[in-house]
Order: C-alpha cells, then sequence, then structure tokens
C-alpha cells in the first residue's frame, strides 16, 4: 500500500531489482561466455539546503537527461539500457 501512495520510490525499488538482474546475468555473460561487457556506473552523494534547491536540480538533472538521450540516442544500433535515480540516502547506504 506505501509503495502505490509512492510510485516514484514504486519505480526504483522495480528499476532496483531489474538492474541487479540484468547485472547478474551480464557478469554470467562476461564469465561463461568470455564477452567484454562495456558498462559505467556513477554514484555521489550531494546536499540540498531547501526543498526549492532540490526542486530546482530536479528539473536541472531531468533536463540534461532528455538533452544527453536526444542527442546520443539512435533508431538503429545496439540497445542500452540507461537508469538513474535521485532518492534521500538511507542509513544503510552511508559509508
Amino acid at each position: 500500500e506505501a509503495l502505490r501512495a509512492q510510485h516514484s520510490l514504486e519505480t526504483l525499488v522495480a528499476l532496483g531489482e531489474r538492474l541487479q538482474q540484468d547485472a547478474a546475468e551480464l557478469l554470467d555473460r562476461a564469465a561463461y561466455d568470455g564477452e567484454e561487457i562495456p558498462s559505467a556506473a556513477v554514484s555521489a552523494e550531494l546536499r540540498f539546503a531547501s526543498a526549492e534547491q532540490r526542486a530546482a536540480f530536479m528539473r536541472d538533472y531531468l533536463e540534461a537527461t532528455r538533452d544527453l538521450i536526444d542527442r546520443h540516442g539512435a533508431r538503429e544500433g545496439a540497445p542500452y539500457r540507461v537508469v538513474m535515480s535521485v532518492h534521500p540516502q538511507t542509513e544503510g547506504s552511508q559509508q
């Protein structure tokens, strides 16, 4: 019920599960088939002084993402999945 009330969080959970499945499958392909898998991962921590600053970041983040996808995406070629998320850091993820 809580997930249904928070659609973005529900999507984050589904994306996390999908990312884990994809990564495990790609690791298997690399290990068993000797295939070299091009991939990248980025993680960053930032802080917002206010809700307004956070909202401005989200607008810029979504615009930059849309611009990158529009600029580099093609109708033909090998398909790649791009997963990006912005969410509060949890106590369990602090390191």
